[in-house]
């Protein structure tokens, strides 16, 4: 249907930067976490995002504790 969805931009624009830490990556999982705008099902997509494919295609092994999952 040609949609992409906007986290996928999101995700390159991360990868042509490459300075992200796992650091800076859990913060972006605690403002998804606490964003009063987005659904459940978002908040989950984003952190699933950001807790996993992110740090997977930056080739980063981040340590999350166990609220970071």
């Amino acid at each position: 249907n040609g949609y992409v969805h906007p986290m996928i931009h999101l995700i390159g624009l991360f990868l042509a930067t490459n300075t992200l830490t796992c650091a800076d990556i859990s913060q972006k999982i605690e403002q998804a976490r606490n964003h009063p705008e987005l659904s459940s099902d978002t908040k989950a997509e984003v952190i699933e995002l950001y807790s996993i494919h992110l740090p997977e295609a930056l080739g980063l092994v981040c340590d999350w504790d166990a609220k970071a999952d």
